[in-house]
């Protein structure tokens, strides 16, 4: 047992996104999303990892209409590698498509940046999910790449997916990234003991999560994105169900109809457009769209101004 500090409230889960977010895309703790990314990718020299900047998440498109995409964590390293973590609880349609829809976004961002096509560094896409993504094999962590099977020819580098999958964790293999994988799966004191053992960092963020715990305001927002996510899940099922028996249309309407409530409940607590969106995973223009058309209230676009 280690002489963490302990708070009598139960403990957030560091794989809910926003407290996830809340541990890794803040610049003032470098030190732990260094020592996570180094395990993570270990295949990878930890001097890539000396200089770390915690990056702007919304990566928009070229133009108006084009879809923004917004990320967990991304992360430019000082030699210029793009890595965006980005934590997948639930299972959905789509979630592939949307990784290399991420994917594509990273690169759109460094040709934005002017760099020579011949000096491009790696983009990675870091998925932790909390399901089998990978269905046909056990290992947990899978790396891929542009590469011809057929003649076994890797085409490039430059674009990677990587996967570790929480579901699949097994037996400790006494690597770093197992340690942090469990760290990200816990969900008692004991785990998180567990994870921390023998790794200062790992230990260092057990501690960040305790605090968040003991955080009324914390807990209210992590908890409600927790619900949020159970009841999407079950929405999407109980609208698929429905619109088999009553038609695809009016089944849409009905999970449009159920996520405005939502968006109402968000603003209604005073909430800001892009809080809401950042809890739903709506973009900010859908969000203040559903608002409008529930409330008929113009709602702050940002809190801090």
């Amino acid at each position: 047992m280690t002489n963490l500090q302990r708070y009598s409230a139960p403990i957030l889960h560091p794989r809910n996104d926003l407290l996830f977010r809340r541990l890794f895309a803040n610049q003032n703790h470098v030190p732990l999303l260094r020592s996570l990314l180094a395990a993570l990718l270990a295949d990878m020299p930890d001097k890539e990892w000396t200089e770390l900047t915690v990056s702007e998440p919304h990566l928009l498109g070229d133009d108006i209409h084009a879809k923004e995409a917004v990320l967990d964590v991304l992360v430019h390293s000082g030699t210029d590698i793009l890595v965006d973590i980005e934590i997948q609880l639930l299972d959905h349609r789509g979630v592939r498509e949307r990784i290399v829809f991420y994917l594509a976004r990273l690169l759109a961002s460094r040709q934005r940046a002017g760099q020579p096509y011949h000096r491009m560094r790696p983009a990675i896409v870091l998925v932790i999910t909390g399901f089998d993504l990978v269905t046909t094999d056990e290992d947990y962590a899978h790396r891929y790449v542009l590469y011809d099977e057929v003649h076994r020819d890797l085409f490039s580098g430059v674009i990677q997916v990587r996967t570790l999958e929480l579901s699949k964790l097994g037996a400790n293999d006494g690597t770093a990234a197992w340690s942090w994988l469990r760290f990200i799966a816990a969900t008692t004191e004991e785990e998180l003991d567990m994870a921390a053992e023998g790794n200062p960092e790992i230990a260092a963020a057990a501690t960040l999560v305790r605090r968040f715990s003991a955080d009324e305001t914390v807990r209210q927002e992590i908890e409600a994105r927790e619900k949020f996510l159970w009841d999407q899940q079950a929405r999407e099922y109980y609208a698929r169900e429905e619109g088999r028996e009553q038609g695809r249309e009016e089944g849409r309407e009905e999970g449009r109809a159920a996520m405005a409530e939502v968006v109402r409940s968000i603003l209604g607590r005073g909430m800001s457009v892009e809080e809401a969106a950042s809890i739903t995973g709506l973009d900010p223009a859908e969000v203040a769209r559903l608002g409008g058309i529930l409330g008929g209230r113009a709602h702050r676009t940002d809190r801090r101004g």
